[in-house]
């Protein structure tokens, strides 16, 4: 239980941290919607995937076009007011970082996983193809 809450205090001191930075380069915007990301990944998998029943998986991120640009699995058993949290603070920071450097992207829809199967102890998103 204790390691559960050290995961999210550090959770969300790296999100408080990531405050918009004009003075930053292109790198480093990057850089850091990567560390906001694996952030997001391991605190929605903290716990081996054993029984697919157990995950959900929810839209992540904004496309320059509007739209998500993955999906992300999760267990069921974690903080979900938080892990949202940070899945719309991750979406906020992807969404500025197309605005100020002006990404553009194809525009396709990104496919909706089908279900979510365990493989070597990880989450698997599905899809239908």
């Amino acid at each position: 239980m204790k390691y559960r809450y050290l995961i999210m205090l550090c959770c969300i001191s790296s999100l408080m941290s990531c405050t918009s930075d004009n003075n930053s380069t292109q790198e480093e915007d990057a850089q850091s919607l990567q560390e906001q990301y694996a952030t997001l990944k391991a605190y929605g998998q903290t716990t081996t995937c054993t029984n697919a029943a157990d995950w959900l998986y929810t839209p992540v991120g904004t496309k320059a076009c509007g739209g998500p640009t993955s999906y992300l699995a999760f267990h069921m058993d974690i903080d979900t007011t938080v892990f949202f949290a940070m899945v719309d603070a991750y979406t906020e920071a992807e969404k500025d970082y197309n605005e100020k450097w002006g990404i553009s992207s194809d525009c396709s829809i990104t496919q909706e996983p089908t279900g979510i199967d365990c493989e070597n102890d990880l989450p698997i998103l599905l899809y239908e193809y």
